[in-house]
């Protein structure tokens, strides 16, 4: 660690740690200055402009937000860790040159609670929002992966969503997290907007969080595969009133989405595949090709939900008569199952239920061979 009182130190190790526990290569870097804050987040982006000849995947705007810890600088894509310490040295040195001081450090990953969430049942509005299918270009060096395969939800869509998850997530005398992949910290609930913009250019995930205690949380995801997971416990509500909220989530969003569910379970980490499987009958094979699935939500349906939100190409028809169909929005329909209450009684439906579900709506569900046809299209 470099330690010059007229420099910025950097925490190194700190930053190694933190990239090899983030599994995929991400890094967020937090400048604490007693700069004033517009230069500090000037410094900052000039360095990031400086250095992005030794970046993998560098992008044309410093993905940057002012925050009152300090500047918060998102990098993707670090998986080489021997030029690391060069990039970050490189950033460390930029920054000096016109007279910052501060310390240049990770931002800190906190845990929420004692145990976590995974452990705890909440609902979850889930969705695939309108888009378009993009394959990221892999940086020089790296093996083509499944992640690189993403989905670019449409800019008024996004700015909607986002704009309506801000309002939604907030829970009385709630801390305010933000997090992208296996990063979280605390922010404040004014900064999570540009923390957002910056996290998403960069990576094109985030995750904003109001908490309460484990009795009391709201949580929304935008995955890395293209979904939004909006989620929520509080136990001072009836299951019934929290199938409303997650169903009201879908209704408020319904013009901007290709197809939606509501589902009970445990917290997830915030990717669609996993939480269709979590805490639900097994089903044969598509959720884990989910990702390559938005191209036909539009037409198609995951699973058997008891509340779903069909787009205007879904064949309504294909739904059973005793299904209640209602408008949602200018041309979406919400489909309810008529015994709801049985779909989230408890944290996992009855097996004969989600089985007969199946059933009837065989015509429109997303099946393995589908999902592999899509595969090997993307992946020849």
């Amino acid at each position: 660690m470099t330690d010059n009182s007229e420099a910025v130190t950097l925490d190194e190790r700190g930053a190694l740690g933190s990239i090899r526990a983030s599994i995929v290569g991400s890094l967020v870097l937090c400048l604490e200055s007693p700069s004033p804050p517009e230069i500090a987040v000037r410094a900052m982006r000039d360095a990031y402009s400086r250095v992005s000849h030794l970046l993998p995947d560098p992008l044309s705007v410093a993905p940057l937000a002012s925050t009152s810890r300090g500047p918060v600088l998102f990098i993707d894509e670090l998986w080489d860790h021997k030029r690391v310490p060069e990039i970050l040295q490189a950033i460390a040195e930029s920054l000096t040159r016109p007279g910052i001081r501060g310390h240049l450090r990770p931002c800190p990953t906190e845990r929420l609670g004692p145990g976590g969430l995974q452990d705890y049942a909440c609902l979850t509005a889930a969705f695939s929002p309108m888009g378009s299918r993009w394959l990221k270009p892999a940086p020089a060096g790296r093996d083509r992966r499944v992640g690189d395969l993403q989905w670019r939800i449409e800019k008024p869509a996004l700015d909607r969503i986002l704009g309506h998850a801000l309002e939604w997530c907030s829970v009385e005398r709630g801390t305010d997290y933000f997090g992208m992949g296996m990063h979280r910290f605390r922010c404040r609930p004014d900064e999570r907007r540009e923390l957002f913009s910056a996290a998403y250019n960069a990576r094109g995930e985030a995750s904003i969080i109001s908490f309460n205690g484990l009795h009391k949380v709201r949580k929304v995801d935008f995955s890395l595969e293209g979904y939004v997971l909006y989620q929520q416990r509080d136990i001072s509500l009836s299951r019934q009133r929290c199938v409303q909220d997650m169903t009201q989530v879908l209704v408020e969003l319904a013009d901007d989405l290709q197809y939606g569910l509501v589902k009970g379970g445990n917290w997830m980490s915030g990717t669609f595949g996993p939480l269709l499987d979590t805490n639900w009958p097994e089903f044969e094979g598509p959720h884990a090709l989910m990702r390559q699935a938005h191209p036909v939500l539009d037409r198609y349906v995951p699973d058997a939900y008891g509340v779903q939100v069909l787009g205007p190409l879904h064949d309504r028809d294909l739904f059973p008569p005793e299904w209640h169909l209602s408008p949602a929005g200018a041309d979406r329909v919400l489909a309810i199952h008529p015994d709801v209450d049985a779909w989230f009684a408890q944290d996992r439906p009855d097996a004969q239920l989600v089985e007969s579900g199946r059933e009837r709506l065989n015509g429109i569900l997303f099946t393995q061979a589908l999902g592999m046809e899509l595969n090997r299209e993307t992946f020849p």
